[in-house]
């Protein structure tokens, strides 16, 4: 996505920490293995650190919708889980995302919410509507900058990649109630 690199310096600049949260239902289709999501995942790290950009963490929830486990958004538990693991202030926080479910789990989590919309991606009267919303994600990075100004933010201090990457733990899995 044009525009990417330059929106995650500049949140990085403004003492942000920077977390991918995603669902990935393929894993569980078997459509992708864990081993091949976890090379993307390691080509986007690889992308952001050569374009001098960083990326936190990545946490990924691999079930099925149908499955009905906490850590599929619109469910907040991957957000709450990176916040735990990261000491991130989820009220001083962004959800920046292009779908409903994002916006959903950003707010059901605590944050301020930035809906990226597109010809491809809008939202509706029915969804939860985001707390703005921007047409690029460099809009959403000038949004939260802007805003986050009056939270004082802890301004964190770049690390080396070896230990600002945190893996993932293994995918959780459906507990039997939960349809696994």
């Amino acid at each position: 996505m044009p525009g990417t690199m330059d929106a995650l310096r500049r949140l990085a600049a403004a003492g942000f920490q920077l977390v991918i949260v995603t669902n990935q239902a393929g894993v569980e289709r078997g459509l992708v293995s864990e081993r091949v999501l976890e090379e993307i995942h390691g080509a986007m790290l690889l992308a952001a650190r050569r374009a001098g950009a960083r990326l936190d963490a990545i946490y990924v929830c691999p079930h099925l919708p149908v499955q009905a486990c906490s850590c599929r958004k619109p469910e907040p538990g991957l957000v709450v889980q990176a916040a735990e693991d990261l000491a991130i202030d989820l009220k001083k926080s962004f959800m920046i995302g292009d779908s409903p479910s994002d916006i959903e789990a950003g707010r059901r989590a605590g944050c301020t919410t930035i809906g990226v919309v597109s010809d491809q991606m809008s939202f509706t009267a029915t969804d939860i509507p985001p707390d703005f919303i921007a047409d690029s994600l460099a809009t959403a990075a000038q949004i939260a900058c802007s805003v986050s100004r009056d939270w004082s933010v802890r301004q964190v201090a770049p690390r080396p990649v070896s230990q600002s990457v945190r893996r993932r733990r293994p995918f959780p899995r459906p507990t039997a109630d939960q349809g696994g």
